[in-house]
């Protein structure tokens, strides 16, 4: 049940990883003087497309490999492009450390799936599987509230957070 606990967390933290972006787009936006076509790169192809082509590639290589090296290497690289993304100054290189961080989180579904299904029984791995399956959904929902209330924003000063719901002015309620 441990390997499940922490493939739990690592589902939280790359949710995290993928929404922070979007929070702090407005100040990145200004910073990196962006345009609209280079936000939606970055908040879109950037990581998802990356995310999605590594995903298979993780996939196959989670079948071939040892799977807590697989997962090692991921988790590390994912770290030091998410750490390169902070410190980024251009929209290449914010580009480039979001295309590392898709291709390097792609490798907990399929690590944590077979980690999963080889650390428990054939006719009890469902329920350890299901919540692996559901911390993703589940931290979808509270990761953007949670990343919020961690980051201050004077372009957020007039809005409220709320579970579930995405950040709403506060004349909305």
């Amino acid at each position: 049940w441990w390997a499940v606990i922490v493939l739990m967390t690592l589902q939280t933290v790359s949710l995290i990883d993928r929404n922070i972006l979007a929070l702090m787009l407005i100040e990145i936006r200004r910073d990196l003087s962006l345009n609209d076509f280079q936000v939606s790169l970055l908040t879109g192809l950037a990581f998802s497309g990356f995310y999605c082509i590594a995903g298979l590639i993780l996939g196959a290589l989670v079948d071939r490999y040892s799977i807590k090296r697989v997962l090692y290497i991921s988790v590390t690289i994912w770290s030091l492009a998410a750490a390169a993304t902070g410190i980024a100054k251009s929209f290449l290189g914010v580009a480039v450390a979001r295309m590392m961080t898709g291709i390097a989180e792609a490798g907990v579904n399929p690590g944590g799936q077979s980690l999963i299904s080889s650390a428990f029984p054939r006719n009890k791995v469902s329920l350890p599987m299901s919540l692996f399956a559901v911390s993703g959904t589940l931290d979808a929902s509270g990761s953007t509230s949670a990343v919020d209330l961690m980051i201050p924003s004077p372009s957020r000063s007039h809005c409220t957070t709320a579970p579930a719901m995405k950040t709403l002015p506060s004349s909305a309620y």
